[in-house]
């Protein structure tokens, strides 16, 4: 279940790495889990991430490594679809009143992969663009 209630969403397969990722998210100890975390905080798309929390005052609603993890999964290096996923973890508190964990947003909101790219543009330009979503603000920056 996710917010965008596009017709016909499609997903590019979740690949036997992101399989590996998902894996290894999940088995790291957890001072491995915060050194890897430390590093993604510390790249451009970590920075990003990390400064519209920061300025939308997030921090109670989102973990950074969580998000961190999904990007890693999903192999993410787009500034545009890392910005849905924090959109997506909004929703996922908005929905159960807790912060997301890797396993909660594979099993619910990423179970088939993440979105294709005819999708993800449908989602940008008829749901974020028109401000359909209650986060859309964060990723247009207002």
């Amino acid at each position: 279940m996710t917010i965008y209630d596009v017709e016909n969403k499609t997903y590019d397969p979740i690949t036997p790495e992101a399989t590996i990722s998902y894996a290894m998210s999940m088995t790291l100890p957890d001072s491995d889990q915060r050194m890897l975390c430390e590093m993604f905080l510390e790249s451009p798309m970590g920075m990003m991430v990390y400064k519209r929390i920061e300025v939308y005052e997030l921090q109670d609603k989102i973990d950074n490594c969580e998000i961190f993890k999904i990007l890693m999964i999903f192999n993410i290096n787009n500034p545009g679809k890392a910005m849905v996923i924090l959109l997506d973890f909004l929703e996922y508190y908005d929905r159960h009143s807790k912060k997301a964990n890797v396993k909660d947003m594979m099993l619910e909101v990423y179970p088939k992969g993440f979105y294709d790219e005819s999708t993800f543009i449908n989602i940008i330009d008829n749901y974020i663009k028109t401000k359909k979503v209650k986060y859309a603000g964060i990723y247009l920056c207002e």
